[in-house]
């Protein structure tokens, strides 16, 4: 989805720091682009961490969820 919408492939955690400054003042684009971001988060886990997405155990509810969420983004997303 990151890729179809524009999004940039890697992120640093400088980035993920500074995507909460100024939320009070975000733009719905802004709002959008962030939700995107957050759910590259949650289906991204990081190879790189010990046990962490190894140990992550994901079920039908959470396949459905994210299902949901991908379509309710694409739907809402600027450019689609």
């Amino acid at each position: 989805m990151a890729v179809a919408i524009g999004d940039e492939k890697e992120t640093t955690p400088e980035q993920y720091k500074c995507w909460f400054v100024n939320q009070k003042i975000m733009s719905k684009q802004e709002r959008v682009r962030l939700a995107r971001r957050a759910f590259i988060v949650l289906t991204h886990p990081s190879h790189h961490a010990k046990n962490k997405a190894g140990s992550i155990e994901w079920g039908l509810e959470d396949a459905t969820a994210v299902l949901r969420i991908t379509a309710s983004l694409l739907q809402i997303c600027p450019g689609k």
